[in-house]
């Protein structure tokens, strides 16, 4: 007994050191389990009182022992409370706190009806906070403040930047704001998969975040110097967290599942895919030292979007570029660290996997010099399949005031498998020319590794002297094989190509650049820079007929391409309080070799000519709180380089058929750009302006012709003419009432493009495919190496200038109320083409949007969102350009952390092409084209929130918040 009676005495004393409150003894035994209730009532209206969190303190503690939530009638009950003194805490947002110490010893100990008073000075704020000033420019940063945009409760952080004003995003996650790329994703100032925004775009909970900062960033070796130019900037998005995800751990898992629901009379171009799946987890653990995220995700549609799924993807080629439908899947994992001392560092891996069903169906008018029209109609279908494993790691000093050093490399490994028909029929007036069907398939691996150094010492013998040297070497290697497979009908003549290839290719890119800073006294500065880069690219492609049985040296050829480039530059800075201007001169002096091997003939150009450009440098930066403005100057070589010269005949397509030019010169372009950015912080409103030129010279165009049986050849030529150009954007943003629940937002640009194109005069004979020659074709073509054939008109081609002239307009209005958002916008492109050599390829053409979206939900978990879009076009071809009324549905219940969902997309199985209907214009040829879509559909889904982001009862105290301030 002394021994059970001791035991029980530690205990209670060890009970009482843990929860810092004394209890009594005798009340405990006597009472070991007791019950609170009351009931939570408005003050003013005597109305119950929903959702508000009630929890206890134990007297002098700080430790929650226990949290319950108010009932539809304002009642709330807890139970299992040791017996004692507790502070018991009643709040609400808009509401001022109750805070009252009970003595909580009976069994049942009713606190009766407590009466909680609005708090004013809360809801005042909340206002401002959460339809305040939905964009503010400080600085050089444009800052977008989430909550002034209201968003389903799931969706992604992509679906939150399209209700941003300013900002566009496309179906690959690429990320634009006032018409100008973001290049980077950052969470927190950290690096976020790197260079892949749409890791973020597609995979971040848009209800995670608080505001959005755009900003120019510096890149290391300019920040550190303190003198820097428009081209030593990224255009960077940081995602700044809300408070409650800045420390801790949330995740979220989603699963939806459907099918499409077509008609039966729908054509091959509504796609393959009978069940459709969409299928996303994110898991992420944050704290002051260290980010931890993982990303997984499978989909073959979006859960409310086109019906149409793309992967972001860096390894370009022609078919990546294609529209269509895809199958994609994503894995990944990004860690962030502090913890090596002084250095920050980031690594991730990932995953991207792709399968795409790409269709088009295309109507083209060629124009010909005699003013007679070719018309081609085409259909094609491809298949592709890729897989890429990456991986990169990032090491950077988090103390720059003397040393900089920074660190970046990846390797990726990728595989690539196509599978591609093309059918076309060409017709003049009623006789058909032509007419193929051609079938190509290929797969290929590549091998992609890049690493970059950078260091730099600051405060050499003077303040502010600089010494900093970069470097970056990036190298691929890739093999593969295809196969070229084509029956073309020429007249009553018909051609059987089958042809193999074995490709080899490889590539390497190394440059160095050395800044040195020289401060004169507190507002100048000197910099002077020289920096070289080397870069060459080899493809092999060795051609054979049939199952290998023999080498076909018509279509084999070797390239080899060599540049190195040298660049000086001296930059002077002047810098005072907000304003900051740099000027000077670069000189850049390139060498590009070629060699090329293709029937046993081999070419060299290039070896030992050197082409310079001058070129003016200048950059112009004036911020204040609440206005930036910039302007820039600056110029940039492009080395032609792949199928723009290789010597050997392209023929996947039999009746386009195309050849490289060795002799293809350096391009260069100087660009011009004007950003004005400006906020009015009293009355909300706010408007950006950018504007731009660019002057190019030796641009690479192509000089096309047709022969007798209508079969388009071309090959790429420098332009005599420089080409000129001129972009203009602006947005404004205002509110339209005094709550500011009433906005407009106006966009417009203007663009103005003039460039030299190069077209045949008449008929010329087509290129002999069976018995090619190179050196034979470009002396008829080319003449010698400066071309003096084909410049002169002796070879028959003809220069045409081509003008376009594109307007666009753009409104919308948003307003909200209650639980409601609304929003109705409009959107007019006008594009106006004229050319000089045949006025009959002019053309003017008109696409147009009306469009409109309702968003409801409320503090019971329920939410609408519905949109619809008119489109209509003008200036279309016959069959093309139709109107297209798109309406999607999606209604959503959220029950505690699980959230149902069913979505219809394109309710009226109206639309054409997930991109809209395209037109493509040139000199010589406009061309219309539809792409497969998904058309109407049906999904079920169904989300999961954990950690912190499982906080249902938060998102309704949020949602009722809302409805207080509309």
């Amino acid at each position: 007994m002394r021994k059970l009676f001791f035991s029980l005495i530690f205990g209670l004393f060890a009970i009482s050191l843990q929860a810092q409150v004394m209890i009594d003894f005798d009340n405990f035994s006597r009472y070991r389990n007791v019950r609170m209730k009351l009931t939570l009532v408005d003050s003013q209206s005597k109305e119950p009182i929903e959702f508000a969190s009630v929890y206890l303190i134990p007297q002098n503690d700080t430790i929650i022992t226990q949290f319950a939530m108010s009932d539809a009638k304002g009642k709330v009950e807890i139970k299992d409370i040791v017996a004692g003194k507790y502070q018991v805490n009643a709040e609400l947002l808009g509401y001022k706190s109750y805070q009252k110490i009970h003595n909580l010893n009976d069994y049942m100990n009713d606190l009766g009806v407590i009466e909680m008073e609005e708090d004013t000075e809360f809801i005042d704020a909340a206002t401002i906070t959460a339809i305040g000033n939905a964009v503010t420019i400080k600085k050089d940063t444009i800052i977008y403040n989430a909550s002034s945009f209201r968003v389903g409760n799931n969706d992604m952080l992509g679906d939150l930047l399209k209700k941003m004003p300013g900002m566009e995003v496309a179906e690959d996650g690429t990320v634009t704001v006032n018409g100008e790329k973001v290049d980077k994703i950052t969470v927190g100032g950290k690096t976020f998969f790197f260079n892949d925004p749409a890791m973020a775009v597609k995979n971040l909970p848009a209800k995670v975040v608080d505001k959005i900062k755009v900003v120019d960033k510096k890149k290391d070796e300019a920040e550190f110097s303190g003198i820097s130019t428009n081209a030593d900037k990224e255009k960077v998005m940081d995602l700044e967290f809300k408070e409650e995800y800045k420390q801790g751990w949330f995740g979220n898992l989603k699963a939806g599942g459907g099918v499409p629901l077509r008609d039966k009379d729908d054509n091959e171009m509504s796609g393959e895919m009978k069940g459709l799946f969409n299928i996303s987890g994110l898991a992420a653990a944050y704290s002051d030292k260290d980010q931890v995220t993982i990303i997984a995700n499978g989909r073959n549609v979006d859960d409310y979007s086109s019906g149409m799924v793309t992967v972001y993807n860096n390894d370009q080629d022609e078919f990546n570029g294609r529209m269509g439908l895809s199958t994609s899947a994503q894995a990944g994992v990004n860690y962030n660290t502090e913890r090596l001392k002084g250095l920050e560092s980031t690594a991730n891996i990932s995953y991207n996997f792709m399968d795409k069903d790409a269709r088009e169906k295309s109507h083209r008018t060629s124009f010909q010099a005699d003013g007679s029209t070719l018309d081609t109609d085409g259909s094609y279908t491809g298949r592709g399949r890729d897989n890429k494993v990456s991986g990169s790691i990032e090491l950077k000093n988090k103390n720059r005031d003397k040393y900089l050093f920074a660190l970046n490399a990846a390797l990726s490994y990728s595989t690539k498998d196509r599978s591609e028909h093309n059918n076309s029929t060409t017709k003049s007036a009623d006789r058909i020319l032509n007419s193929t069907q051609a079938h190509s398939t290929s797969h290929s691996g590549l091998i992609n590794t890049g690493i970059d150094l950078g260091f730099g010492i600051k405060n050499l013998g003077k303040e502010k002297r600089s010494l900093s040297f970069n470097s970056y070497f990036s190298l691929t290697d890739s093999k593969g094989n295809s196969t070229d497979y084509s029956q073309t009908i020429l007249g009553s003549d018909t051609d059987v190509r089958n042809l193999l290839y074995d490709n080899k290719g490889n590539s390497y890119y190394g440059s160095a650049e050395l800044a040195y800073a020289e401060p004169l006294g507190q507002r100048w500065a000197l910099q002077a820079t020289v920096s070289s880069n080397i870069s060459g690219t080899i493809n092999d492609k060795a051609a054979f007929d049939g199952s290998y049985d023999a080498a076909n040296d018509y279509y084999s050829s070797y390239v080899n391409t060599k540049s190195t480039n040298f660049t000086e530059r001296l930059l002077a800075q002047y810098e005072k309080d907000q304003f900051k201007a740099v000027a000077g001169l670069q000189i850049d002096q390139q060498q590009d070799e070629q060699y090329s091997s293709s029937l046993g003939v081999e070419n060299r150009t290039g070896k030992g000519e050197w082409t310079v450009n001058f070129a003016p440098y200048a950059d112009i930066e004036w911020n204040m709180d609440n206005t930036s403005l910039s302007f820039y100057a600056q110029g940039f070589t492009d080395t032609p380089t792949g199928t723009r010269v290789s010597p050997a005949l392209n023929i996947s397509n039999p009746v386009q058929i195309s050849v490289g030019n060795v002799y293809l010169k350096t391009a260069y372009q100087q660009y011009m750009g004007l950003n004005f950015n400006h906020n009015n912080p009293k009355n909300f409103s706010n408007i950006s302006v950018h504007a731009g030129s660019q002057l190019g010279t030796n641009q690479v165009v192509y000089a096309s012709w047709f022969d007798e049986n209508g079969v388009r050849y071309a090959i790429p030529v420098n332009s005599e003419a420089p080409s000129f150009s001129v972009q203009s954007y602006i947005y404004y943003r205002t509110p339209l009432n005094k709550k500011k629940t009433l906005n407009l937002t106006v966009s417009g640009n203007i663009n103005y493009t003039e460039n030299t194109n190069y077209q045949a005069k008449g008929h010329l004979p087509g290129l002999d495919k069976e018995n090619f020659d190179y050196n034979e074709t470009m002396e008829w073509f080319w003449g010698n190496a400066s071309g003096n054939k084909f410049y002169s008109g002796e070879s028959g081609f003809g220069k045409s200038l081509t003008n376009t002239f594109t307007y666009a307009f753009g409104s919308t209005f948003d307003y909200k109320i209650g639980g409601f958002s609304f929003d109705l916008g409009a959107y007019f492109n006008n594009s106006i083409s004229k050319y000089s050599l045949d006025k009959t390829a002019n053309n003017n053409i008109w696409s147009n949007s009306v469009n409109g979206g309702i968003l409801w939900n409320n503090e019971k978990g329920w939410e609408i969102k519905t949109n619809a879009n008119y489109n209509f076009y003008k200036g279309y071809s016959n069959g093309y350009g139709t109107p297209e009324f798109v309406w999607n549905f999606k209604l959503s219940k959220e029950v505690k952390a699980v959230t149902f969902s069913l979505s219809v997309n394109d309710i009226l199985n109206q639309r054409k092409s997930s991109y809209g209907q395209m037109r493509q214009t040139s000199a010589e040829y406009v061309q219309d084209s539809y792409y497969n879509t998904i058309g109407r559909y049906i999904l079920f889904g169904l989300s999961f929130n954990f950690g912190k982001m499982n906080a249902a009862n938060q998102d309704k105290a949020r949602s009722a918040m809302w409805h207080m301030l509309y």
